[in-house]
C-alpha cells in the first residue's frame, strides 16, 4: 500500500512537472509566433511609411503643391523610426540583422532621393527630370525587394513557431 501511494505521489509529481513545462513551451511558442506578426507589421509600416516619401516628395518636386510636403515629412521620420524598431525586434536573428542593414541604407537613400527632389523645385524652381525621378523608382524597387525577402523569412519563421506551439498543444492534451 505504501509503495503504491508513493508510485501515485511520484507520478502525479512528474505529471504536473510536465505538464507545467509543456504549459510553459505553448506560451514560450505563443510568444513567438507574436513577435514574428510583430515584426511583419513594422516592416509593412516602413514600406508604407517610404511611399509616403516617395509620392510626397515627387508630388511637391512635380506641382510645387505645398500639401504633397505634410506625408514626406510625416513618413520620413517614421520610416526611420521604423528601422530603429526593427533593430530592436531583430536582434536575436543575425540573419534578419544582415538584412536590416540593407534596408536601413536603402531607406536612407530613398528618403535622401526625396529630399534631393524637394530641395531641387524649393531651391531652384526647377522640375525633376525623368532621370531623377527614374533613380527613386529604382531605390523603392529595390526597398520593395528587401521587405519582401525579410517578410518571407519572418513567413517562414512563423510558420515554424506555429507547428511548434500546436505540436507542444497536442503533446500537452
Amino acid at each position: 500500500v505504501h509503495a503504491g501511494f508513493a508510485v501515485a505521489v511520484l507520478m502525479s509529481g512528474i505529471l504536473g512537472l510536465l505538464s507545467w513545462r509543456m504549459a510553459q513551451q505553448a506560451a514560450e511558442d505563443a510568444d513567438w509566433v507574436a513577435h514574428t506578426h510583430e515584426v511583419s507589421t513594422a516592416l509593412e509600416a516602413t514600406l508604407r511609411h517610404l511611399v509616403d516619401v516617395e509620392t510626397g516628395g515627387r508630388g511637391f518636386a512635380m506641382t510645387g503643391d505645398a500639401h504633397f510636403l505634410e506625408p514626406y515629412e510625416t513618413g520620413r521620420y517614421a520610416a526611420v523610426q521604423d528601422v530603429q524598431a526593427l533593430r530592436l525586434l531583430l536582434a536575436d536573428n543575425p540573419d534578419q540583422r544582415r538584412r536590416l542593414d540593407v534596408l536601413g541604407q536603402q531607406v536612407s537613400a530613398r528618403i535622401e532621393a526625396a529630399k534631393e527632389l524637394v530641395a531641387l523645385l524649393q531651391m531652384t524652381g526647377t522640375v525633376p527630370t525623368e532621370s531623377q525621378l527614374e533613380r527613386g523608382k529604382r531605390l523603392m524597387d529595390a526597398t520593395r525587394a528587401t521587405v519582401e525577402r525579410m517578410e518571407a523569412e519572418e513567413k517562414h519563421l512563423l510558420e515554424e513557431r506555429a507547428r511548434r506551439a500546436r505540436r507542444a498543444q497536442h503533446v500537452t492534451v
